[in-house]
């Protein structure tokens, strides 16, 4: 049986899911199957083109100052290139990284890639994290068919739902790390 879903993709945070945020935003579908989960939406480019577009951004705009201005590039230009300019550019790069410039992406996922997840009942929101894939993950979704989402990933993989707040995860999760350790 196969059910596709309509998404909606968020910047949100759990602790329990890495120290990030969710890579993918906007609108998206997630198509969920007995053998796999494929979540098909747009996501941010990875932490090199990022930073080399604000290189690209930073150059522009100190041409801009160099030839745009009577004097051209001297010091005292490059000090009315003040912190309130390169606080406004900061926002402006990060709405370009964050709602512009995205990258379409399609991820065809077998059960057993995703490592945890977070559900968030209240809000309506599911977070899941990929075993080996940190470009892609943490994905956060919303959707208005919340319940479907919630059920199929509780029967397919009901271990991995980190229930706990803590720092380092369920008593469970505590116990197959502790394990893993002991064996190395």
């Amino acid at each position: 049986m196969t059910i596709t879903i309509p998404c909606t993709f968020k910047n949100r945070h759990y602790f329990v899911l890495g120290d990030s945020y969710g890579k993918f935003r906007g609108k998206g579908n997630l198509i969920i199957s007995d053998k796999e989960i494929i979540v098909s939406g747009k996501r941010l480019y990875s932490v090199a083109i990022r930073f080399v577009i604000h290189l690209i951004i930073i150059t522009l705009l100190v041409l801009y100052f160099a030839l745009f201005t009577v004097e051209g590039l001297t010091i005292k230009t490059l000090r009315d290139i003040s912190f309130i300019y390169l606080f406004l550019l900061g926002m402006i790069l990060s709405a370009i990284y964050n709602f512009l410039l995205l990258k379409q992406e399609t991820l065809i996922l077998n059960w057993d890639q995703i490592f945890k997840y977070k559900i968030d009942e209240k809000k309506n929101t599911i977070g899941f994290m990929l075993e080996k894939n940190s470009a892609v993950s943490p994905i956060v979704l919303q959707s208005d068919e919340f319940t479907n989402i919630v059920t199929a990933f509780r029967d397919k993989i009901p271990a991995r739902e980190s229930t706990a707040k803590g720092v380092f995860g369920t008593l469970d999760e505590i116990a197959t790390w502790s394990e893993k350790i002991k064996e190395k």
